[in-house]
């Protein structure tokens, strides 16, 4: 499963290279920030809206910038799932951008 070619310029994803935390990928989806586990559908899985990129301190020396496409499957579902359902509440309220 992979992420459109339309829908990636709305996507970034920085990896925490030391791993082993709850809190592995850091996903930006346009202006807001999520963390993730490897598998966040999982009972003991991780995802959760963290603020909006104005709000958050990135840029770790600690994260990288990877292929969003080369995540778990689980965690592109995720963000398949944060996309459609933000770009449902764009249309009903009527932002077009």
């Amino acid at each position: 499963m992979l992420i459109p070619e339309s829908d990636l310029k709305y996507v970034k994803v920085y990896e925490y290279i030391p791993g082993g935390i709850m809190d592995l990928y850091t996903i930006i989806i346009h202006n807001s920030v999520f963390g993730s586990s490897k598998n966040p559908t999982h009972p003991q899985g991780y995802w959760q809206y963290c603020g909006e990129v104005s709000e958050m301190l990135l840029n770790s020396p600690d994260e990288k910038l990877i292929d969003v496409n080369s995540l778990p499957e689980e965690v592109i579902k995720v963000i398949l799932n944060t996309l459609c359902i933000m770009k449902e509440n764009d249309e009903r309220s009527g932002y077009n951008g």
